[in-house]
């Protein structure tokens, strides 16, 4: 959604829920209207006056931007990482033995 959300052509004519389902097939049209309102809630992006189209405020293009090098850089290699059998150690008795 990202992805979608950042393109180049949306900075243009802005963006709007009929326009991201095409590109998020497997979104419906309320999945996506949930997301445009979160994303307005938080100032990420900004509704056009009197239509129904939004663009990617300047903090929001921050954001979505570090979210997006955070996902690439930081979640999707340790997911891909082989897996080693972390080592959990017990709490120690004494602190629930009050």
């Amino acid at each position: 959604m990202l992805l979608a959300i950042l393109r180049g052509e949306y900075h243009l004519r802005g963006l709007s829920n009929r326009l991201l389902q095409r590109v998020r097939t497997g979104k419906r049209g309320g999945q996506i209207s949930r997301v445009l309102k979160r994303l307005r809630l938080h100032g990420l992006i900004k509704q056009i006056a009197h239509t129904y189209k939004y663009y990617v405020t300047a903090l929001g293009q921050r954001a979505l931007l570090a979210a997006l090098k955070l996902k690439e850089l930081l979640i999707l290699p340790t997911l891909m990482a082989p897996a080693s059998s972390p080592k959990i150690s017990a709490p120690s008795c004494a602190a629930f033995s009050r």
